[in-house]
């Protein structure tokens, strides 16, 4: 974020390009996944879940898999979750397949 005196904080121009090459550094071993959840106490997360996603179009090259996931609690808070990884991961057809189950299974439990 970036110092305004008028009291207004506006967001810095190189967060999106600075997260996508964390991520990018840290998916790029063929094995690695980066699992995150988008932060619910301050109810801002489906404003977190579109801004990843449109920073995941923007950064994206096409060597990148994002799969996105839902689970409700009890306490009507939805948590979003998502996968990325490389599209050459050597696992991927299990990994979604995996992670795909498991919104599937805890949806039908709840």
């Amino acid at each position: 974020m970036i110092y305004s005196p008028i009291g207004k904080v506006s967001p810095d121009a190189f967060i999106p390009a600075t997260i996508a090459a964390i991520c990018e550094d840290f998916v790029s071993s063929k094995e690695r996944i980066l699992l995150y959840i988008c932060e619910t106490a301050d109810a801002r997360h489906l404003a977190r879940v579109r801004k990843f996603d449109a920073w995941f179009r923007e950064f994206n090259n096409s060597s990148f898999i994002k799969i996105d996931a839902n689970f409700p609690d009890v306490n009507h808070i939805t948590y979003y979750v998502s996968l990325i990884f490389r599209l050459s991961h050597p696992q991927r057809h299990t990994i979604m397949d995996e992670f795909d189950l498991l919104a599937q299974q805890y949806h039908t439990t709840k």
